[in-house]
């Protein structure tokens, strides 16, 4: 049995997620600007996804575009002043805590309500047939997977077991605005699912550029009117309060929830370490992990009150430490289980989280060769090694961007980019062209278009 298609199909029934980025609010001002660079080019690259799909009209992809534009070009070159290798930014916890969090929370969740997946009785007989028939080629199985699943849902479109199935293949697989449109089906046939409306929620946030939007929060909300312990409805909010200046609310919910939850799961450590970056930046009281969080333990509660006092007696190193110990664990499963994509993104944002910058670089390279075509991942593969080389572009990660561009040639990311290392190249015509190009997608009378003007004009004629 193929262990890749049971990841990506099977557990993309349990699993929820491949990607977490977070939210848009980091703490330190350079590294901030770096983050942002990521936030903004994501989302302009959403964009163009939405409208080229049919999902926004070229009215609301223009306003869109034009405040995310703005940022993008001056968060730009706050990053380029910034030459010396830095922390990463408090925001990037979010992305790395979210990321631990959901993807057990959604296995708990819909394996508590499925029952296991080797059992008889599945719904639909090409799960089986999908692990019988894997080659070496699992992900190209789950797309043929994905394929017959469609057909069967044409046949039969009442079928919100299908649905769900379906919109989880395509998250797990990274194919977001696929997922959308498969989730509303889902719960337009089964619409008190708690589960499947979080996922939805999950979902709207990916397809956003990594935003918890209006609809998103709507999503999260009314699964916490259903199920007010739902985790994964809980920790977003908190984070979408973060985000929004409202840092002492989301920092009791944050503890709420981490009180409430096992000291046996393994996204605890992760949860404390979002907590603990709140506590810091409003001077509150750090959580310290219990002994045995994150191991495989009998379910308990979590850190109790003695456990935050002791916090404020344990170093920030020693603190860390503790974390980099569960991170641990998280790679040594990997090894045994290589093929697992979703693992390999935890545990690059895990070391982003930590500042080990060569190993986040070198697990997302694997991630890179599971996924060759995901451009999510190319594009955070890239912005590691640049991160790795002071913020500068290296022959690898230009050759990234170039691959990024072969893929979607409307990223605004990789024709800036590689327009630039064209020019520092003494391809002037090349370079000018493609970030002429880049300019074209900048709304008409946007303040940062005169700035990627002048840097176009400088280039000579």
């Amino acid at each position: 049995m193929a262990f890749w298609v049971t990841v990506m199909v099977l557990m993309g029934i349990g699993l929820g997620a491949v990607l977490w980025p977070l939210t848009r609010r980091p703490t330190e001002s350079t590294n901030a600007a770096e983050y942002d660079q990521e936030v903004y080019k994501a989302q302009l690259a959403e964009l163009d996804r939405d409208l080229a799909d049919g999902r926004i009209s070229k009215a609301e992809a223009r306003a869109s575009r034009t405040e995310i534009a703005r940022r993008l070009l001056a968060a730009d070159r706050v990053a380029d002043a910034t030459t010396e290798t830095q922390a990463p930014p408090g925001a990037a916890y979010k992305i790395i805590i979210a990321t631990v969090i959901l993807i057990p929370a959604i296995a708990l969740g819909f394996y508590g309500f499925r029952g296991q997946p080797e059992l008889s009785g599945q719904p639909f007989a090409e799960r089986q047939q999908a692990k019988q028939n894997a080659g070496a080629d699992g992900s190209a199985n789950a797309d043929v997977m994905i394929q017959r699943l469609a057909q069967q849902l044409a046949e039969n479109p009442d079928n919100a077991e299908g649905w769900a199935l379906l919109a989880r293949s395509y998250l797990t697989l990274g194919r977001y605005q696929k997922a959308v449109p498969a989730f509303e089906k889902a719960l337009g046939l089964d619409s008190g699912n708690t589960n499947l409306r979080s996922a939805y929620g999950e979902t709207l946030f990916f397809a956003a550029g990594n935003v918890v939007t209006p609809a998103a929060r709507a999503a999260f909300q009314a699964v916490l009117e259903m199920e007010p312990k739902e985790p994964r409805a809980r920790y977003y909010l908190a984070l979408a309060d973060s985000a929004a200046g409202k840092e002492k609310k989301a920092l009791a919910d944050l503890r709420n929830l981490i009180a409430e939850t096992p000291a046996s799961a393994d996204y605890l450590p992760i949860l404390i370490a979002q907590a603990n970056k709140i506590a810091e930046k409003i001077g509150a009281p750090p959580i310290v992990p219990p002994q045995n969080a994150g191991k495989d333990t009998s379910p308990s509660p979590g850190p109790t009150e003695e456990d935050m006092r002791a916090a404020a007696q344990m170093s920030a190193e020693d603190r860390k430490q503790m974390i980099q110990s569960m991170v641990q664990r998280l790679a040594d499963r990997l090894k045994e289980t290589p093929n697992d994509l979703n693992g390999w993104i935890r545990l690059a944002n895990a070391y982003r989280v930590l500042g080990q910058t060569d190993k986040q670089t070198e697990v997302l390279k694997k991630a890179s060769k599971l996924a060759p075509k995901n451009i999510d991942i190319l594009l955070l593969y890239g912005r590691a090694l640049r991160t790795a080389a002071k913020n500068r572009q290296t022959p690898e990660s230009v050759a990234i961007m170039r691959r990024v561009l072969a893929l979607e040639p409307n990223n605004l990311e990789a024709l800036f980019l590689v327009g630039r290392a064209e020019a520092a190249a003494g391809r002037i015509d090349e370079g000018k062209a493609l970030m002429s190009k880049a300019l074209d997608l900048l709304p008409p009378g946007a303040k940062e278009r005169g700035d990627l003007q002048k840097e176009i004009d400088a280039l000579g004629k």
